[in-house]
């Protein structure tokens, strides 16, 4: 399965979340794939940073460079303007419409997420979503 992995996922397996190590456990075992926007990336650092766990968070991201399941995609234009009608359409923030984008466009089979913005309706019916706890 192709999994979009939004800052949530990381924020929860940096906490050890019995979910995000089964799913990642399964990335490691190449069951399922990983797609990352680099702005999940950005939001993630941010959130170390703010606990003093940087260091832990650019070695994580080390890691996944080195795993070849685990996509991580810059912004195209292609995700800008896409995004750019998911934020009007949906009413999503800048950040969560590239990264929804991004999984849309990767053809992404479950998104994986916190934020509660994505369970909505118009976002479900274009790909599932697992609100992580």
């Amino acid at each position: 399965m192709i999994i979009g992995a939004d800052t949530g996922f990381f924020i929860e397996f940096s906490e050890d979340a019995p979910r995000t190590v089964e799913i990642w456990n399964n990335v490691l075992n190449g069951y399922d794939s990983l797609v990352i926007s680099v702005l999940t990336i950005a939001e993630f650092y941010a959130h170390q940073i703010q606990r003093a766990k940087l260091a832990a968070a650019e070695e994580l991201v080390s890691q996944m460079q080195l795993v070849p399941n685990i996509s991580i995609f810059p912004v195209s234009l292609e995700i800008a303007a896409a995004s750019a009608r998911y934020r009007r359409g949906m009413n999503l923030p800048t950040v969560d419409a590239i990264i929804f984008a991004t999984f849309l466009s990767t053809d992404c089979e479950l998104l994986l997420t916190k934020d509660s913005v994505f369970n909505q309706d118009s976002v479900r019916n274009l790909i599932p979503v697992e609100l992580l706890s």
